[in-house]
């Protein structure tokens, strides 16, 4: 009798305090990331929504980042902000300016946390920074790329606007630039090549804008002007190197998939750093298909298209760095040697993949990392396998000296 009556007793419900305000009204489960849930991010999609959280003590405060965000979609902030590279003599607006103290901000993380020695796109952001005094162009490719960061944190239509706006400024800065008869800033066309190509609207625009990256790169003024930018790119990679490299094509891929999983299994508790893990996964899953095929060069660069589709995770990734640092030197080791694997699999856009840069980058996680840690009945070392596999081979087909294994 007892026992029929605790069958027919309800589970009570305990009710969470703990989720987004969003999530909470909608009585639906939150995984409770910061600055927005995925349930949020998802939803606001079709939706004008806030994911918002309850203040609980000193730690629960919004970061200044956000504080500022809020400000500038409420309207354009009063007060500028220090910036350390940039000529406080050039004419900038002071939506201009918050945009790229934003940027700034961002590039200080990531050398806080060494992103800028084990990944190329962090070192080419840094740099790029760096040269914002040169040319309007420069500036608005920045304030383009803190505009796409902070459109996908926000989801805000005004944000939409704003991207848009800088994505045409961007053109047309670099269609008077290439028209203008003087010498051409090829860094400065390098990067705004690399934005477009982020936000391309279709394969077609996508294929233009990587083709004008490698036409910068294989022009002569490239490499007499020895920029800090164009050399992320250079020197190009020939057939002779990319046909050596690709002899042990089986094993390489192999070899990347295995360490994918074991980055997933040693992130497996860090739920961006798994999203992530299992993206980048999938999209090698999708590319070994394509090693069959013969495909003529511009269809292999389209098939990249779009970039942003298997890097959703990089927005909400740049705003949780130092809480994952320990895991960045291995899971940026496997970005690159996914990036790597495009070539491999796709010879044809190996020009705007910045191969050797890459190589290295691997070899200066692998040094990061040391003796390594054990995460989850992981080791690092199972993780970093791939990587290290597929830099020393790259290495190995030029007539550089190979990378040292750890």
């Amino acid at each position: 009798m007892e026992l029929v009556a605790r069958q027919g007793m309800k589970r009570k419900h305990v009710k969470r305090t703990t989720g987004c305000h969003t999530c909470r009204e909608r009585k639906v489960r939150c995984d409770e990331m910061r600055p927005r849930c995925q349930n949020c991010v998802k939803y606001g999609r079709t939706h004008n929504v806030q994911c918002t959280y309850d203040a609980v003590g000193a730690a629960a405060e919004p970061p200044r980042q956000h504080s500022l965000l809020e400000s500038f979609l409420n309207g354009s902030p009063t007060m500028k902000l220090p910036i350390t590279y940039l000529d406080q003599t050039l004419d900038i607006t002071t939506r201009e300016h918050f945009l790229i103290h934003h940027t700034i901000t961002i590039s200080h993380e990531m050398q806080h946390c060494q992103m800028t020695d084990v990944n190329l796109g962090s070192k080419l952001y840094v740099r790029a920074i760096q040269h914002a005094n040169e040319m309007p162009l420069l500036r608005d490719c920045i304030c383009g790329a803190a505009i796409q960061h902070l459109y996908e944190l926000s989801k805000s239509v005004q944000m939409l606007c704003e991207k848009y706006l800088y994505r045409e400024k961007v053109l047309v800065g670099l269609r008077q630039h290439l028209a203008s008869g003087d010498k051409l800033n090829c860094g400065a066309i390098l990067v705004a090549c690399m934005m477009l190509s982020w936000d391309a609207y279709d394969s077609e625009e996508f294929f233009r804008s990587i083709q004008g990256l490698f036409l910068v790169l294989s022009n002569e003024d490239a490499n007499n002007e020895q920029s800090d930018l164009t050399k992320l790119f250079l020197p190009l990679v020939g057939d002779q190197q990319i046909s050596r490299w690709r002899q042990n094509q089986s094993e390489l891929l192999s070899s990347a998939m295995q360490s994918l999983k074991k980055l997933a299994q040693l992130v497996r508790e860090k739920p961006l750093l798994l999203r992530a893990a299992r993206e980048l996964q999938n999209h090698l899953v999708n590319m070994l298909p394509l090693q069959n095929r013969r495909l003529p060069e511009p269809a292999q660069l389209k098939a990249l298209y779009p970039v942003r589709s298997w890097m959703p995770w990089i927005p909400t990734f740049l705003e949780h760095v130092r809480e994952h640092k320990q895991f960045i030197a291995p899971s940026l080791a496997n970005y690159e040697m996914v990036k790597m694997a495009q070539a491999l699999v796709l010879p044809d856009i190996r020009h705007s993949i910045g191969l050797r840069e890459r190589a290295l980058a691997i070899q200066s996680a692998s040094d990061q990392l040391g003796s390594g840690f054990i995460s989850c009945n992981v080791h690092t070392s199972s993780v970093m396998q791939g990587p290290l596999l597929m830099a020393r081979a790259f290495m190995m087909s030029s007539e550089a000296e190979p990378l040292v294994d750890r």
